[in-house]
């Protein structure tokens, strides 16, 4: 692609032509969350809704949000500061054994490292607690050369025990 802006042009276009297209309204939802104009991120927000609403690509096989759309989600909450929701998208993704990989491979990752910073503790262990999980199965990954979804994860209780920041697959993987 272009610009972020042309980007956004072309999905608009794209979207005349093929209205409600989770692909293309997933593509417009980058580009507004790249260019971060004032507002992107809310309509960024509103078209990865109307992908969760649809009924085509917007769901994985057994009926539930694909980690594709569910992080998008996550990161426009989280731009909108909205915390506490983005944690609730997150948690979803994380509790998922096969979805871990998939949380650092969309880079919903980087949002749990920003909510160590939150005014919540609540969201602040939480994000602790998941960055450990990830870096955990990341490390018995990189060990045995398994995939995530043969590995038994462990538990996605946060106890905010350790160095935060020593938690993060950013971190372990330097």
């Amino acid at each position: 692609g272009g610009s972020a802006s042309e980007d956004i042009t072309a999905a608009s276009r794209g979207l005349d032509l093929y209205p409600g297209s989770p692909s293309i309204l997933l593509a417009r939802a980058d580009a507004l969350l790249r260019r971060g104009w004032k507002a992107d991120n809310a309509y960024a927000l509103r078209d990865v809704e109307r992908v969760l609403r649809s009924e085509e690509q917007g769901c994985c096989a057994d009926g539930r949000p694909s980690v594709a759309v569910l992080s998008r989600l996550a990161q426009c909450l989280h731009d909108l500061a909205q915390d506490e929701c983005a944690s609730l998208v997150l948690k979803n993704m994380v509790g998922d054994r096969e979805c871990l990989q998939a949380v650092v491979d969309t880079d919903s990752d980087v949002i749990l490292e920003e909510m160590l910073s939150s005014p919540s503790e609540e969201i602040r262990r939480f994000a602790t607690g998941a960055l450990a999980n990830i870096s955990e199965v990341q490390k018995r990954v990189d060990a045995g050369g398994l995939t995530p979804s043969t590995q038994t994860p462990p538990s996605t209780a946060s106890s905010g025990a350790g160095r935060p920041g020593s938690q993060s697959k950013l971190f372990g993987l330097l």
